[in-house]
Order: structure tokens, then sequence, then C-alpha cells
């Protein structure tokens, strides 16, 4: 695909054009598997009433509980994601690399 990218869309306006889309429908699935870990980690277990009456700060807590959501919705997409972006690295292209960084990103900003 990456080496087709360049012949197909000539042009960079073209180019990012098509990664906003790709950016914009993989933020939407990424978020809807946020909303669905985030309810299974609050409510699956029933223990938000105890953690919210613990002698920890509220804010600690559920820092701690969005960053493993955050990580959870990262990791199937850094499965997908990361042996394209290993691959294209190690043909020259390390600009790639930085698909770990914008799915981490990613996965932030939903999990808010």
């Amino acid at each position: 695909m990456a080496v087709l990218l360049p012949t197909t869309f000539p042009t960079l306006a073209d180019q990012l054009a098509l990664l906003n889309v790709i950016l914009l429908a993989a933020t939407g699935l990424m978020l809807s598997q946020a909303l669905d870990v985030a309810m299974a980690a609050l409510f699956e277990r029933q223990d938000l009433d105890w953690l919210m009456a613990s002698p920890v700060p509220l804010r600690r807590v559920l820092v701690v509980r969005m960053l493993g959501i955050a990580a959870t919705v990262a990791a199937m997409w850094l499965l997908i994601l990361g042996a394209t972006a290993n691959a294209l690295a190690l043909m020259g292209e390390a600009g790639w690399l930085a698909a770990y960084l914008v799915v981490g990103a990613m996965a932030l900003v939903v999990a808010a």
C-alpha cells in the first residue's frame, strides 16, 4: 500500500486528505472500543463506591483507570499497525515509526 500511495495520489493535498479520512475512521472505532472498556472497567466489578470511599484521592484512581483503558485500546491498534510500521521502517521509511506515538495519543484522547 505504501508503494502505491505516491503513484495513486500524486499531490500532497490528496495524501493528507486520505490520511485525515483514515484517522477519523480509526478514531471513531477507537472511541467505541474505549466506551465499551470504560463501562466494563467502571461498572462490571461494582466497586466504584468502594473506590470513591477509599483514602486514595479519587483523581489518582480515575487517572490510573483511564491509563488502563487507553492501554487496552492502544494495544489492539498497535498489534495491527505495529507490524506495518516496523516493516516500512526497515524499508527505509523511518517516519512510519511515528505511528506508535499517534496511536498512543489517539488512545489517550478517546479514553479521556
